[in-house]
């Protein structure tokens, strides 16, 4: 059995960041980095980009094998750790391989689900999350596939839809809620987006779902709940990705939707860590444990349980929500809570829809809480920082969504 003082399981952001940290301070232990697929680590934010032809396949990539070969970090590709045995500290790989450890990191990241619809096996039908997913979907295109339905309306599905669009294919978008982005905009913000998309030819359907997918051995049309067929030659399903369990869930780490990690990222098992996408952790912007699936999380929490692993006291304190997007050259920036309830807070807008520009800052006690700015995106560098510095705005309030804020000293 092979035997390392640190084993890595998942070559995302959350698993290279916590390897580069590790050879940071510790330049000469064993470590094995294992990938369940067979490339170098790469950007999972890019591929709706290589779909749509705008970036070159190398480019997907953060570093070539040399990097790797100068960082000491081996690698183990194309093979899954498919037994977890913590107590023993040790897993088995998918080809049967046994590795022992010292300290583990699981960092395996999340899966796209598919429903459980008639037709979900059908060749033609995709998520969004693999590499190898976007080569099938080029090669779909190739071999002439013209229309596509894209199920879900948050920035994986509407990065998908654009990539798609970008490579030629005739794309609709289905939405179960009333809105785009139901999860980082308000009706407002996302009328504009929305609006933007239908003008590049993008069509969105709301307050629906695809209830099955029909045709022969490969995709050929989908159902809507009120019985409308639409014909399309592909279906990519851009919601519900999970953290992934599969072979976590009968082992004595604890579990919950995702894994569950304390503020150090450490598991229940005193030398084993988890970052990422599979991870359920205390998020102080929420106020709760929950997963948080965004790439800005999962390389901060790789980075929080690599120094832990090596002994350096290291805190996680949840990930500031924000999220910055582009769809053809209309920006937008959400950060902290742009659609609160109640009546505790003072809400100020600033808007011209004809040009396509929002700005919204929320307040609670004189303290900016969120702010959502679409089109017109100056200014939001010194409003993330009163956000995040918490720090009192009174007496400024009619500079906030004017541009000579950034002259605002704090």
């Amino acid at each position: 059995m092979e035997k390392y003082k640190y084993v890595i399981v998942g070559n995302g952001i959350a698993g290279l960041r916590a390897a580069d940290t590790i050879r940071q301070e510790d330049k000469t232990s064993s470590m094995l980095m294992i990938s369940e697929e067979p490339y170098l680590s790469y950007s999972r934010p890019l591929i709706s980009y290589l779909i749509g032809n705008e970036i070159k396949y190398d480019k997907m990539f953060y570093h070539d094998q040399e990097w790797y070969d100068n960082m000491n970090i081996k690698l183990s590709m194309g093979k899954s750790a498919t037994k977890f045995e913590p107590i023993h500290n040790k897993l088995a790989l998918s080809d049967g391989t046994e590795i022992g450890y010292e300290k583990l990191l699981i960092a395996v990241g999340g899966k796209g689900s598919i429903p459980d619809i008639p037709g979900r096996n059908l060749k033609g039908i995709f998520t969004f999350t693999h590499l190898d997913t976007a080569k099938e979907i080029q090669q779909m295109i190739k071999g002439g596939a013209k229309r596509a339905f894209v199920l879900g309306g948050g920035l994986v599905g509407l990065k998908a839809a654009q990539g798609l669009a970008d490579a030629g294919v005739d794309v609709t978008v289905v939405i179960s809620s009333g809105q785009v982005l139901s999860q980082l905009l308000d009706e407002t913000a996302a009328a504009l987006i929305k609006r933007r998309l239908d003008r590049k030819g993008i069509r969105v359907i709301l307050n629906t779902a695809v209830v099955e997918v029909f045709g022969g051995d490969k995709v050929e049309g989908v159902i809507l709940e009120s019985g409308d067929e639409h014909y399309c030659d592909m279906v990519v399903f851009a919601k519900g990705v999970r953290p992934d369990l599969k072979y976590i869930k009968d082992t004595e780490i604890k579990t919950n939707y995702g894994i569950i990690a304390d503020n150090h990222m450490n598991t229940n098992i005193p030398n084993v860590w988890a970052a990422g996408d599979c991870t359920e952790t205390y998020e102080e912007a929420f106020g709760k444990t929950t997963t948080n699936l965004v790439w800005p999380r999962a390389s901060e929490q790789g980075k929080v349980a690599a120094l832990n692993m090596m002994g350096i006291p290291k805190e996680y304190r949840g990930w500031f929500w924000m999220n910055s997007f582009q769809f053809y050259g209309l920006s937008c920036i959400s950060v902290g809570n742009v659609r609160p309830h109640g009546g505790r807070f003072e809400v100020m807008i600033n808007q011209n829809l004809r040009e396509g520009i929002y700005r919204k800052v929320v307040l609670q006690d004189d303290k900016i809480i969120g702010a959502l700015f679409v089109g017109k995106i100056t200014t939001i560098g010194t409003i993330n920082g009163l956000i995040k510095k918490q720090i009192e705005v009174t007496g400024h309030k009619e500079d906030i969504l004017e541009d000579k804020l950034a002259l605002l000293v704090f």
